[in-house]
């Protein structure tokens, strides 16, 4: 996608391209997609307003899709007695094949874990990439060809946070490409280069490879049983959950932070725990015995 507007055979190429990646991962099926098409039962507009919905519904199905996926994992791997929770503690990448133009060989990224610092960061982009969401489809509601401007400077701010993602969570190692004490710079050209699918692809790799664990811990370490809290909620608690960990690990909040990825933070604390919780049991036997 270009800074440039998109004409609407331009909107229809890219809503044809989304829609083959909707299905070939199977996040819809076309009987979930028909009805959004323009002149369907839901979108009786056929024109370019028509096109502009068809479009930001596709990308409401892809958020519901990868929720539900992510959700469907997190339960599945907290549930399973047959070791599979310890998936949760993996320290492994996940491949994303790029679907690439023109026949071309997509390129191939890595999505590797990170640590607590780096995902804060992607934490706070997600956020403001729900808010600008919002703003996108109450622009689409109104859907006047005054607001077509605006509708284009939202997208390019979604896209910037979408390649701002893709570039920390493609880098290698476990922090940001960048000096963290630094000011955020604009991602890299290269990521501006690829698809809008391609771009939601590494971010839900994201969610695959670093989300399930934010999730654990929000809903067995942090105490949080709703994912309906609102993010200022949860922010004293990860203050808490860092401090604390800094002290069972015997090391600095910033080390919390940056120096560990966070699959490897979560296996370092309940390792910890489970040896404090068995001396505690042993010094308790031994109490016993001894009276």
């Amino acid at each position: 996608m270009s800074e440039s507007t998109l004409s609407v055979g331009e909107l229809e190429e890219q809503c044809k391209r989304f829609e083959q990646v909707l299905t070939a991962r199977k996040l819809a099926t076309s009987a979930e997609i028909d009805p959004h098409r323009p002149g369907g039962p839901e979108n009786p507009d056929s024109g370019p307003r028509g096109w502009l919905h068809f479009y930001g519904e596709l990308r409401a199905i892809h958020t519901r899709g990868d929720a539900m996926v992510a959700a469907a994992r997190t339960i599945e791997d907290m549930a399973a007695a047959d070791g599979r929770g310890l998936e949760l503690f993996a320290n492994k990448p996940e491949t994303v094949r790029c679907v690439g133009l023109g026949g071309e060989a997509g390129k191939v990224y890595q999505v590797h874990p990170k640590c607590l610092g780096a995902l804060i960061l992607c934490h706070e982009r997600d956020e403001r990439l729900q808010w600008l969401a919002l703003r996108l489809d109450e622009l689409q509601r109104r859907g006047t060809a005054a607001d077509l401007d605006l509708v284009e400077r939202v997208d390019e701010e979604m896209l910037k946070n979408l390649c701002l993602i893709a570039w920390v969570v493609t880098t290698p190692g476990k922090g940001l490409p960048w000096d963290r004490l630094a000011q955020v710079p604009e991602p890299p050209e290269e990521f501006r280069q690829l698809d809008l699918p391609d771009l939601l692809a590494i971010h839900h790799a994201h969610m695959v490879v670093n989300g399930l664990r934010i999730e654990m811990v929000r809903r067995s370490v942090l105490g949080r049983r709703t994912l309906e809290s609102g993010p200022a909620d949860s922010m004293p608690r990860w203050t808490t959950f860092v401090g604390q960990a800094a002290m069972r690990l015997n090391t600095r909040a910033d080390a919390v932070m940056w120096d560990w990825t966070l699959a490897e933070l979560l296996l370092a604390v309940a390792t910890s725990a489970e040896v404090e919780r068995r001396a505690y049991e042993h010094a308790q036997a031994s109490a016993g015995a001894a009276k």
